[in-house]
């Protein structure tokens, strides 16, 4: 699997429009996903921390249960397995889904939004060639998360079915909440708790960029040039107020310093 470290927002520029070959991949489509700390694996949360059947089935059928007075617009349908297990990723309830996106730029976000003290990771995924390892199909394709192909996989985050689930599969992110739709989002559906980046043949179809600790300031002033923000990627009242909070505070700090 192809390693490579970038240092400067030029270089990043660079390997994502004219260099992309560097990272192993074609780029037919490529999704992207930063995490702030590279040593971390490909793991969805529903496999983290010791996590097991019993606690991925109670957390579903309690959102289930509880979701339709808190959610202003209409849940999905008990029969949707995939729709449910959407809105609980988005809604950081741990899950066998692992968020994707389809721009660089917002999963550079999440790379170096934290943990200023270790390198983040970009890691670059070939949908199409994860699934033609994964899955029999006649020709490679990112699923339709309804596809009754997989529905055995999302079903089994509910209770234990007798196919075989033990495949990890890229799918579509349907739009039925905001969140899906601005950070561009992507799924992969875990049906097993082995990391993606530990499947065999995975110089096939990943990728991973780092990021060192010491960059990760520069990268996010960057980002904010382009606007992506925490506000403009968790686009609801909380994440708002949080924003403009924190740019305030500074400003602040800023006219007492040149008051003195």
């Amino acid at each position: 699997m192809v390693i490579l470290v970038i240092h400067d927002p030029h270089d990043f520029t660079k390997l994502v429009v004219e260099d992309f070959r560097a990272l192993g991949l074609d780029f037919k489509e490529i999704w992207w996903r930063g995490q702030s700390k590279s040593k971390w694996d490909l793991t969805p949360g529903v496999y983290r921390c010791s996590r097991d059947r019993s606690y991925e089935q109670n957390v579903c059928s309690g959102f289930i249960a509880k979701a339709p007075a808190r959610y202003a617009k209409n849940c999905p349908s008990l029969a949707e397995a995939a729709s449910w297990l959407i809105l609980m990723q988005h809604y950081r309830l741990p899950t066998r889904l692992l968020d994707w996106t389809e721009s660089p730029l917002v999963a550079l976000y999440f790379a170096v939004s934290e943990h200023d003290c270790a390198p983040g990771a970009l890691w670059a995924l070939e949908p199409y060639k994860l699934n033609k390892h994964q899955i029999p199909c006649v020709r490679p394709q990112v699923l339709n998360p309804q596809s009754e192909r997989i529905q055995p996989i999302f079903k089994a985050a509910y209770a234990p079915v007798a196919k075989d689930t033990d495949k990890i599969v890229a799918v579509m992110a349907s739009h039925e909440d905001l969140r899906v739709l601005v950070q561009q989002s992507a799924f992969t559906v875990h049906g097993l708790g082995t990391p993606l980046n530990k499947l065999r043949n995975r110089e096939k179809f990943l990728a991973k960029i780092e990021i060192p600790p010491e960059r990760k300031a520069k990268f996010r002033k960057y980002l904010e040039s382009l606007g992506i923000r925490r506000s403009s990627l968790f686009p609801d009242l909380e994440y708002l107020a949080e924003d403009l909070k924190i740019s305030e505070d500074l400003d602040l700090t800023e006219r007492k310093k040149n008051a003195r």
